[in-house]
């Protein structure tokens, strides 16, 4: 019986966590994709041609991700999902000397 009730425990547990982890990834995409969309926005105003329309997804892991521990596994999950969204092109690029893989908005910014 004890058993039982320490399974059931532990189950509630690494459920409540799994989904308390899926909403932080979630959110932290969703900056992700606003973020690609103010860059392109941007890159429109800049009357210059300055500006790229791309951001080093690297750039944005360690803006958005400075205090994981676990900050490659849980980028790893969040490049997944950015990437599956069709409004966003992925590509590697060179920037500042470096290849790189580089996020681009190419949707709507409605």
């Amino acid at each position: 019986m004890i058993s039982l009730i320490t399974v059931l425990t532990t189950s509630y547990y690494k459920i409540k966590f799994y989904y308390a982890k899926q909403a932080k990834l979630n959110k932290i995409c969703n900056v992700v994709i606003e973020k690609l969309k103010h860059q392109q926005k941007l890159a429109i105003q800049d009357e210059t041609g300055l500006t790229k329309s791309y951001v080093g997804s690297i750039q944005l892991r360690d803006l958005l991700l400075q205090s994981n521990k676990n900050k490659s596994k849980a980028w790893k999950e969040i490049e997944k999902k950015v990437e599956s969204n069709t409004n966003v092109r992925s590509q590697i690029l060179e920037m500042y000397g470096e290849i790189m893989r580089t996020w681009e908005w190419i949707g709507n910014l409605d």
